[in-house]
């Protein structure tokens, strides 16, 4: 009778300890979402039409949210491959949020549903193009931020060159120098140029580390 005791004992305390660290879990790992708005273009202030993919932001984010951290009963932990974080985009968002136009207002409509939120802008300037990519937190506070610069390089040729020859004859040496007419030096201009890795490790910074909650 002991023994059947003690064995039903340990078996109801067993699956009151495993139902008690599911709990516990589920309230550190809470539901997770994040909304990834299409990346904006502007040359020189004024927005342009993206020819880039508006499914770079997307695509990466989608990868390396599984570097970021999130809360659990054992400390902070890396999601990896955590079931409880979701990444939309603008086509599947309003799946998750209706009533709120995330086009006109994708910030307000993210604090008003209580998620994060990454923006990400392409600014293309005569001598530079910046990429910037900003995480903000359900308050509207950016909790990361990470940019990437390419910037046009200007190369000045010198024209005017400098001869100098070095003479030997009978009644011993001489120096003659040649010294052509003055030109303008010439200017060889290598363009800023952004590549799909620079995206990519854009967004591996931004993601790396950072602590979502």
């Amino acid at each position: 009778m002991n023994r059947l005791w003690w064995k039903s004992h340990i078996i109801t305390s067993y699956v009151v300890m495993t139902l008690f660290l599911f709990l516990i879990s589920m309230v550190f790992a809470g539901e997770i979402n994040i909304y990834i708005e299409p990346m904006k273009v502007s040359r020189d202030g004024s927005q342009i039409i993206n020819y880039i993919s508006d499914r770079m932001a997307f695509t990466y984010a989608s990868q390396h949210v599984a570097m970021a951290q999130q809360k659990s009963q054992y400390g902070w932990e890396q999601i990896e491959d955590a079931n409880n974080v979701n990444v939309w985009d603008e086509n599947t968002i309003r799946y998750k949020h209706k009533g709120c136009d995330y086009d006109v207002d994708a910030l307000g409509c993210s604090v008003r549903n209580r998620h994060y939120y990454l923006r990400t802008s392409l600014e293309l300037r005569e001598d530079e193009a910046l990429i910037t990519q900003q995480l903000f937190n359900k308050n509207a506070q950016v909790v990361s931020t990470a940019s990437f610069s390419s910037k046009k390089i200007i190369i000045w040729i010198k024209q005017q060159e400098i001869t100098v020859i070095q003479q030997q004859g009978l009644m011993g040496s001489r120096t003659v120098t040649h010294k052509p007419k003055e030109e303008l030096p010439l200017m060889w201009e290598i363009p800023w140029r952004i590549f799909s890795d620079d995206f990519r490790q854009l967004s591996f910074r931004l993601w790396s580390g950072i602590k979502l909650q």
